[in-house]
């Protein structure tokens, strides 16, 4: 594999990727069968930068490291690919299912229970939200917990429970999207912070 080095430090380098047309699949794979060579402690190849970061031990040599990517050719890859396995699911993915996954359920509710057991579901799933504004109330704080506490209880003291379940479904929807927006915000920072020392 074609290459220059970017930077090092002892067992750590950072190379940038001269050969081109490196699919995710092929990432995945140079990653995944640099990783089970003696010494190597995790390979990560970045496809939007073309970066490949390995981290190494004692008991492997520097020369080691740039003699294994050396050996690497495109023609290689595609056996490489078959040890790095099915690809993994992403984060992204991962939230879009969980919201799917409340969405259907929250429409099986809808369809098959009785309205009396909807009711007493919809209410015990409001508890919490009521309860976590009723502490920050407590606490003297008067954050988005009271608003979503107050906007039940309204609904809650005119009995509109449809209202309240589909207000719990956004609830439950926006939280699977916090989620992935908080880690996909860890990602790219850390990502670009390592693509600052590298150019320092």
């Amino acid at each position: 594999m074609r290459y220059t080095i970017l930077h090092e430090i002892p067992g750590r380098i950072r190379v940038h990727c001269l050969e081109k047309g490196i699919s995710p699949d092929s990432a995945r794979a140079i990653g995944a069968v640099l990783s089970t060579q003696d010494g190597i402690l995790s390979a990560e190849f970045s496809v939007r930068t073309h970066n490949l970061l390995v981290t190494y031990s004692r008991i492997a040599p520097r020369r080691h490291v740039l003699a294994l990517l050396d050996v690497l050719e495109p023609a290689d890859w595609e056996g490489f690919e078959e040890v790095a396995g099915p690809q993994q699911p992403s984060f992204f993915e991962m939230a879009l299912a969980g919201v799917s996954r409340t969405m259907f359920w929250h429409f099986m509710k809808v369809l098959l229970l009785p309205i009396p057991i909807r009711y007493a579901l919809t209410a015990l799933e409001a508890v919490p939200v009521v309860w976590k504004g009723a502490k920050s109330v407590g606490n003297g704080r008067l954050d988005i917990a009271v608003l979503d506490a107050s906007a039940l209880s309204v609904l809650a003291a005119r009995r509109d429970f449809s209202a309240i379940r589909t207000i719990l479904w956004m609830f439950s929807a926006a939280d699977s999207l916090e989620e992935w927006t908080r880690e996909q915000s860890r990602r790219d920072l850390a990502e670009s912070l390592a693509l600052r020392i590298d150019s320092v």
